[in-house]
């Protein structure tokens, strides 16, 4: 079942319309994963994942993450265990924005974050930002903040 994650304080989603919007890719350390892939909280699986990740971008860059954004989300929202990708903008601060990724397990995380949609975003991306990304992976069990 795929779902649209309403954010308090962030407006709307980038793709009016859509039950997904855009979503940022995540390079988690390799320290991150091992730990969310060792829970086991629900039978036959891993438990459901979200990941957040509140991103400041420079104000002259803005229109340029986004645009790049468009395609990673559309090929993000294809891939295996994905239930929902999407990208919330601050009502209060055009540079802060916030992404949201819904997963059925991490497992589904390890291929996605070698995809080429995410490499491709990447590279653009990190040229956005005026600070680094805080992110929160976020499991039945833990939150684990970077």
């Amino acid at each position: 079942m795929k779902h649209s994650v309403a954010v308090p304080a962030f407006a709307g989603t980038m793709n009016e319309g859509s039950s997904k919007a855009p979503f940022l890719p995540l390079a988690f350390p390799p320290n991150v994963l091992p730990g969310i892939l060792s829970h086991n909280n629900k039978p036959g699986g891993l438990p459901l994942i979200y990941v957040v990740a509140t991103l400041s971008v420079k104000p002259e860059a803005r229109a340029e993450l986004i645009e790049a954004a468009k395609a990673c989300i559309a090929e993000t929202r294809k891939e295996a265990g994905n239930i929902a990708y999407d990208l919330h903008e601050s009502v209060t601060d055009p540079t802060r924005m916030v992404f949201v990724e819904q997963w059925e397990n991490a497992e589904a995380l390890v291929p996605h974050r070698t995809q080429e949609h995410m490499k491709t975003f990447g590279r653009v991306a990190v040229k956005c930002f005026s600070a680094p990304p805080k992110i929160e992976i976020i499991t039945p069990a833990d939150v684990v903040v970077r």
